[in-house]
């Protein structure tokens, strides 16, 4: 008899989003603290950290909007994305009320890799079920 897997389906969050927020207005907030200077060089470099600080969040914002990801878990810890790709979980997930944040192997690969998945991207019952698959590991 085959082993039972959950299917997952996540698509990009409000939490999710948020963070992305928090974290860019974060890094733009040390502009603050760099010292004042009449240097033509150095107010150079600040305007074109901040204009690549941010292109680069505007980019994440744009890629984090059409993201996506389907995925099945088994409770041995095996699981495949839904492009057919296989996985394995490698170290224990952390997991809490808001976030469970879980690395993974792709089968043939030697990189590790990691997934978060915020409460607000799954109902209930399915952040439920994965909370559960992941502390058997």
């Amino acid at each position: 008899m085959g082993e039972q897997r959950h299917s997952f389906s996540i698509a990009s969050s409000f939490d999710q989003r948020l963070t992305l927020v928090i974290s860019y207005l974060f890094f733009l907030s040390s502009f603050l603290f760099w010292p004042q200077s009449d240097s033509r060089i150095f107010l150079f470099v600040e305007l074109g950290l901040f204009i690549a600080l941010t292109a680069f969040f505007i980019r994440q914002w744009w890629c984090l909007i059409r993201w996506h990801c389907g995925f099945s878990l088994s409770t041995s810890g095996s699981g495949i994305f839904a492009d057919g790709q296989q996985f394995v979980l490698v170290r224990r997930a952390f997991i809490s009320a808001f976030v469970v944040i879980f690395y993974y192997q792709c089968v043939g690969e030697s990189k590790k890799k990691m997934l978060v998945v915020w409460s607000d991207m799954l109902t209930d019952t399915d952040y439920r079920h994965l909370c559960r698959l992941l502390c058997q590991q």
